[in-house]
């Protein structure tokens, strides 16, 4: 009963924002895999894909249809400074999907993690390069804060569930044109080892805040990692 509920309303809130902004929703699949290279290093590889199953701009009028909006491929090599710190550098390649030209991304970022009571709370500062080959690059910087919960005990253990929440800043220059970006995140997630995790939920963004056509983004998350 509360899912149909839930259902109901995000239907509902969708058609709302409908009637004034850009709207897409869909399913938003990704994965990890870490690795140990030593005792600082570590190699990650991610895939995550995103599937358009609703846009009200479709020039026949609003409706539900499936379409591959974009896939991306992501590597990072990661340097633990302390148990708190990391550092990390990336490289993305973006599949697009329809008629879209695929990019290349440079990325950076550093991580900090506090220890809370029975919590733990995540800050990432990141910055990317965006390379179009048909426009100018586009500069991000990010700001990411996250808070995990363990949902029994004092912390998160083997066999536990867990929830987390993140809220993301982005602010993007691209050919002399400013634009700020907001991604708001709740996931379910379940604990299953230290080798296995997997976390499903909602991701909810909005962005052109500056630029015409507000846009609403909201993908249903379900996201696997694993450590080797």
């Amino acid at each position: 009963m509360k899912w149909l509920l839930l259902g109901t309303l995000m239907c509902l809130s969708l058609r709302t924002l409908a009637q004034e902004n850009v709207v897409n929703t869909g399913f938003f699949p990704e994965a990890s895999l870490t690795g140990s290279v030593s005792e600082r290093v570590q190699l990650t590889f991610k895939v995550e894909s995103q599937h358009r199953s609703y846009d009200n701009r479709d020039p026949e009028g609003e409706r539900w249809e499936y379409f591959h909006y974009r896939t991306d491929l992501q590597g990072f090599v990661a340097l633990s400074l302390n148990p708190f710190w990391k550092a990390s550098a990336g490289y993305q390649y973006r599949l697009e999907g329809g008629d879209g030209v695929n990019t290349h991304r440079s990325i950076q970022q550093i991580a900090y993690v506090q220890r809370l009571m029975r919590s733990r709370l995540g800050h990432r500062l990141r910055t990317d390069q965006t390379y179009h080959p048909r426009e100018a690059t586009e500069l991000r910087a990010r700001y990411r804060l996250s808070l995990e919960i363990p949902l029994s005990g004092e912390s998160i253990d083997p066999g536990e569930f867990y929830l987390l929440l993140s809220d993301e800043v982005i602010y993007a220059y691209q050919g002399g044109d400013n634009e700020l970006e907001n991604r708001l995140v709740t996931s379910l997630g379940h604990y299953f080892s230290r080798r296995a995790k997997l976390e499903a939920g909602l991701d909810y963004r909005t962005d052109r805040y500056i630029a015409e056509g507000f846009r609403t983004r909201l993908w249903f998350k379900v996201g696997g990692y694993f450590n080797l």
